[in-house]
């Protein structure tokens, strides 16, 4: 897989928390003219522990209550980091942490330099920085490029670098635990971990792919590790080595976890002359033991590099059977239900030109499903699509927000009434009202921003392909 174009595109204040508690009868007015205070302790919040906020990877964030459509306008740029290396992996942010003998809200940030940095989430101050390795492709250079996953339970983190192994770092220091890192593949010249990382069931799974060129060999897969005993649990191989390998799990948000615990995952091509053979270029269900429930390819071209490159977002209308949609690089939204991913696609539909990778999101509010669109196609133009589940449980769009030519904008994320999303090579984040796509609020950074914002108390934090990191707040 020529995966992704990011990796073609690009070449080689301090504030408190929000005092609104204090001040809220002085008036919104007044709260626009304090200054900014040096330091700053966390008192309570919540986390963004996964890629996507959810397992379901709908990138819903239910519990923000600060930021909204009515104030989304005001937002300002309160820091800016830099952190010395290209950043794809979405930043996940732990609320209280314990540090030395402060508690402070905390943003771990991945860089394809190889390192994991810990921030601090109100200021941008540096806390500790760990090196989890790199290695080179023919695009460019590879890190942390899957977004980790939070542990709170073991006051961990959970990450894989650039050199295959698998690191469970400690929250407040950065140190790695006993027993770590975990071999996620031994080949790491030519495969790689491109995924997020997900913690469910009990198990680590960490999808594994290949390089940028599909470089052989490499097996897709996703593995299982047990986080308590640093031990594998097994794997599910979408490809044998019989038939050429191949098939790797490319999509940002690495696999998607139901209620029931089932695991789905969607895989790119084979290195064989059919493309699609196996589990090839399929939309995947597993049990929690990564057993084979259904697969489906819905018809992919065989030749022509059609990976999946996306992950199901998985989600339930009132009315309707548990779905999940997909993304395929050739531009089409599948709908799928769940439990059923053998009998085929329930509907697809053209969205968008080539080269269509990233996921939809899940508005449960408004039922709505929104998806990117790179490259303009049967009316829609690039941007943000949003279709309706209806009363049919079939999608239908509700509008198109047209965003300016890209060549990769970043899957949503929802939060308050607002849709935050990054726009690839134009090098902006955008917030959008998600009932009708109007944009309410635009922020520029210096690089393309692959990467979907994330929400977290009343801040949005964006990351960027200009190595920095990015913190807008009222």
């Amino acid at each position: 897989m020529l995966q992704p174009l990011a990796r073609l595109a690009a070449a080689p204040g301090y504030l408190r928390r929000p005092l609104a508690a204090l001040l809220a009868t002085l008036g919104a007015a007044l709260l626009l003219l304090l200054p900014p205070v040096p330091g700053g302790s966390a008192t309570t919040g919540y986390d963004w522990a996964t890629y996507g906020f959810d397992l379901a990877r709908t990138g819903f964030n239910p519990l923000e209550a600060t930021l909204s459509a009515a104030n989304v306008g005001r937002l300002q740029q309160l820091w800016s980091a830099d952190l010395g290396g290209f950043i794809t992996a979405q930043p996940m942010y732990a609320a209280g942490v314990r540090v030395g003998s402060q508690t402070l809200d905390v943003l771990y940030v991945g860089t394809e330099a190889g390192d994991l940095v810990a921030l601090n989430a109100l200021t941008g101050a540096q806390l500790w920085r760990r090196n989890l390795g790199t290695q080179f492709d023919f695009c460019s250079t590879n890190g942390v490029t899957g977004a980790p996953v939070l542990d709170r339970s073991a006051n961990r983190l959970y990450a894989a670098g650039g050199s295959g192994q698998v690191y469970a770092l400690d929250l407040s220091t950065g140190a790695v635990a006993p027993g770590w890192p975990v071999a996620a593949t031994t080949m790491p010249a030519t495969e790689k971990v491109w995924s997020a990382l997900t913690l469910a069931n009990g198990a680590l799974y960490v999808p594994v792919s290949g390089h940028c060129g599909d470089a052989p060999p490499y097996y897709g897969r996703v593995e299982a590790i047990d986080p308590a005993s640093a031990q594998p649990l097994g794997a599910f191989v979408t490809v044998p080595k019989s038939l050429g390998g191949g098939g790797g799990i490319w999509g940002y948000g690495g696999v998607s976890v139901n209620a029931s615990g089932h695991v789905f995952a969607a895989s790119g091509n084979a290195i064989n002359a059919d493309e699609g053979v196996a589990f090839a270029e399929s939309v995947i269900e597993l049990t929690r033991a990564l057993r084979l429930v259904g697969a489906n390819n819905p018809g992919i071209p065989s030749r022509g590099d059609n990976d999946f490159g996306s992950t199901p977002v998985l989600f339930q209308v009132p009315g309707c059977p548990a779905q999940l949609t997909t993304l395929n690089k050739i531009g089409t939204l599948y709908l799928y239900v769940q439990g059923h991913v053998n009998a085929g696609p329930l509907q697809q539909m053209a969205i968008s030109g080539a080269n269509l990778i990233g996921l939809s999101a899940y508005w449960p509010n408004g039922r709505l499903v929104i998806s990117p669109v790179d490259v303009a196609r049967g009316g829609l133009q690039p941007g943000l699509v949003a279709h309706r589940v209806g009363s049919d449980c079939r999608l239908s769009q509700v509008w198109n927000a047209a965003l300016g030519s890209s060549t990769t904008f970043s899957s949503a994320t929802i939060a308050n009434g607002v849709a935050y999303v990054g726009s690839g090579t134009n090098g902006k984040a955008y917030g959008l009202n998600v009932q009708t796509g109007a944009t309410l609020w635009t922020g520029q950074t210096q690089g393309a921003v692959y990467t979907p914002p994330i929400v977290a108390n009343g801040r949005v934090y964006v990351v960027s392909w200009d190595q920095h990191v990015y913190a807008y707040g009222l």
